[in-house]
């Protein structure tokens, strides 16, 4: 019975985790992000595990009281998919929570011993499971990465938006009180939430690097027209679009946006070879620029200001 019972435990949390994927690539995952403590979450799902009539190897763990903003349930669909990726008969994992010194992120890190399959080995509940981890990574701006070697793979999930406890305050209650510079955008827009409108995977994971280093979640869509469905189910706080996507849609999406807000942040990509960074100001009615081949030195001071334009 106990194969049976695994099997059919197995086929459950496959068609869960199927749907969760199904809508999290549509764009239709609603997200409340919240502080969460992440130790308690990953405690119940250990414990949950341990309790279910498989033959698990050893499972070590070592969490620390990390806090991040995130929807609790969705940060509990992750660490689910994880584990369900990660654990098996027989195998021995040890799961770490801490926060990293530079910079100052939560990492949460699983070691297993896994024989050494390629992808096309993998079964499909596994494929399954690390392809939601992807997917829900994406959307809520963690990074997700895995080592293979030696018959032993380490995955490691890293949470830009940590909060950290200082002298009774969170870390990010005490920068958002008092920006030091209008350029310090890791102070002011943690909380907020950026969408980036192209198709250029290069350009897409510069901004969104970029974007992540100041605090922002991230989503990208690869055209104007997804950007409006996307805006339909998820306002965002600030769009950031490729100036080959400013078509009719994006106009539309623009003037919808700045209906409801007429300071609405929007940020414009353009392939100028001069081009120079060009600030739209308070109740201009235009959109803020920045050169693609600056973009490292431009759109962090783009983005302070934009954001600004909200708080």
């Amino acid at each position: 019975m106990r194969p049976l019972e695994s099997r059919l435990e197995q086929a459950h949390r496959a068609m869960m985790h199927g749907r969760l994927l199904a809508k999290v690539t549509a764009g239709d995952l609603d997200q409340s992000p919240m502080q969460t403590s992440l130790a308690p979450l990953l405690e119940q799902a250990l414990d949950g595990r341990t309790r279910q009539p498989l033959a698990w190897g050893r499972i070590e763990r070592s969490l620390a009281p990390v806090t991040v903003v995130i929807d609790r349930d969705i940060a509990a669909a992750l660490i689910d998919a994880l584990l369900d990726w990660t654990l098996g008969p027989g195998h021995s994992v040890h799961v770490s929570l801490q926060i990293k010194e530079w910079p100052p992120h939560a990492l949460l890190q699983l070691r297993a011993q896994l024989p050494e399959t390629t992808d096309d080995e993998t079964p499909e509940h596994e494929r399954l499971c690390w392809y939601l981890a992807q997917e829900l990574c994406r959307a809520t701006g963690a990074t997700l990465d895995r080592v293979r070697s030696d018959g032993q793979v380490l995955v490691m999930v890293e949470f830009p938006r940590t909060v950290r406890e200082i002298d009774g305050l969170s870390a990010m209650e005490v920068d958002l009180g008092a920006p030091s510079h209008p350029a310090d955008g890791g102070r002011v827009l943690a909380g907020h939430r950026a969408l980036i409108i192209s198709s250029d995977v290069k350009l897409r994971e510069e901004a969104k690097r970029i974007c992540l280093d100041m605090g922002l979640q991230v989503d990208n869509v690869p055209s104007s027209s997804l950007a409006e469905r996307h805006c339909a189910h998820s306002r965002p706080d600030l769009v950031i679009v490729d100036e080959r996507f400013n078509d009719e849609r994006f106009q539309q999406l623009r003037a919808r946006l700045s209906a409801q807000n007429a300071d609405f942040p929007l940020i414009e990509i353009i392939y100028s070879a001069d081009a120079s960074l060009a600030l739209s100001g308070w109740g201009a009615g235009g959109m803020t620029r920045v050169g693609r081949g600056q973009l490292a030195s431009q759109l962090p001071q783009a983005l302070a200001l934009e954001i600004a334009k909200v708080l």
